[in-house]
């Protein structure tokens, strides 16, 4: 019983963030501020990609 209370209690809350988000907008600041700390990692993940397909272009 307590293995499940141990995942049943976190996936009422995660079903509540998700309804209360949608409904209620309540975290938009949230996102917003995770965006913002993310678009450096995601920019430099992403950089390799944009690396090799400018590469490309110049050899054609």
């Amino acid at each position: 019983m307590r293995k499940f209370l141990n995942l049943f209690i976190p996936v009422l809350v995660a079903i509540f963030l998700l309804f209360s988000d949608y409904k209620f907008s309540y975290l938009d600041s949230l996102k917003k501020s995770i965006a913002t700390l993310i678009s450096p990692v995601y920019l430099g993940i992403n950089l390799p990609s944009q690396l090799y397909s400018w590469i490309n272009e110049q050899g054609t």
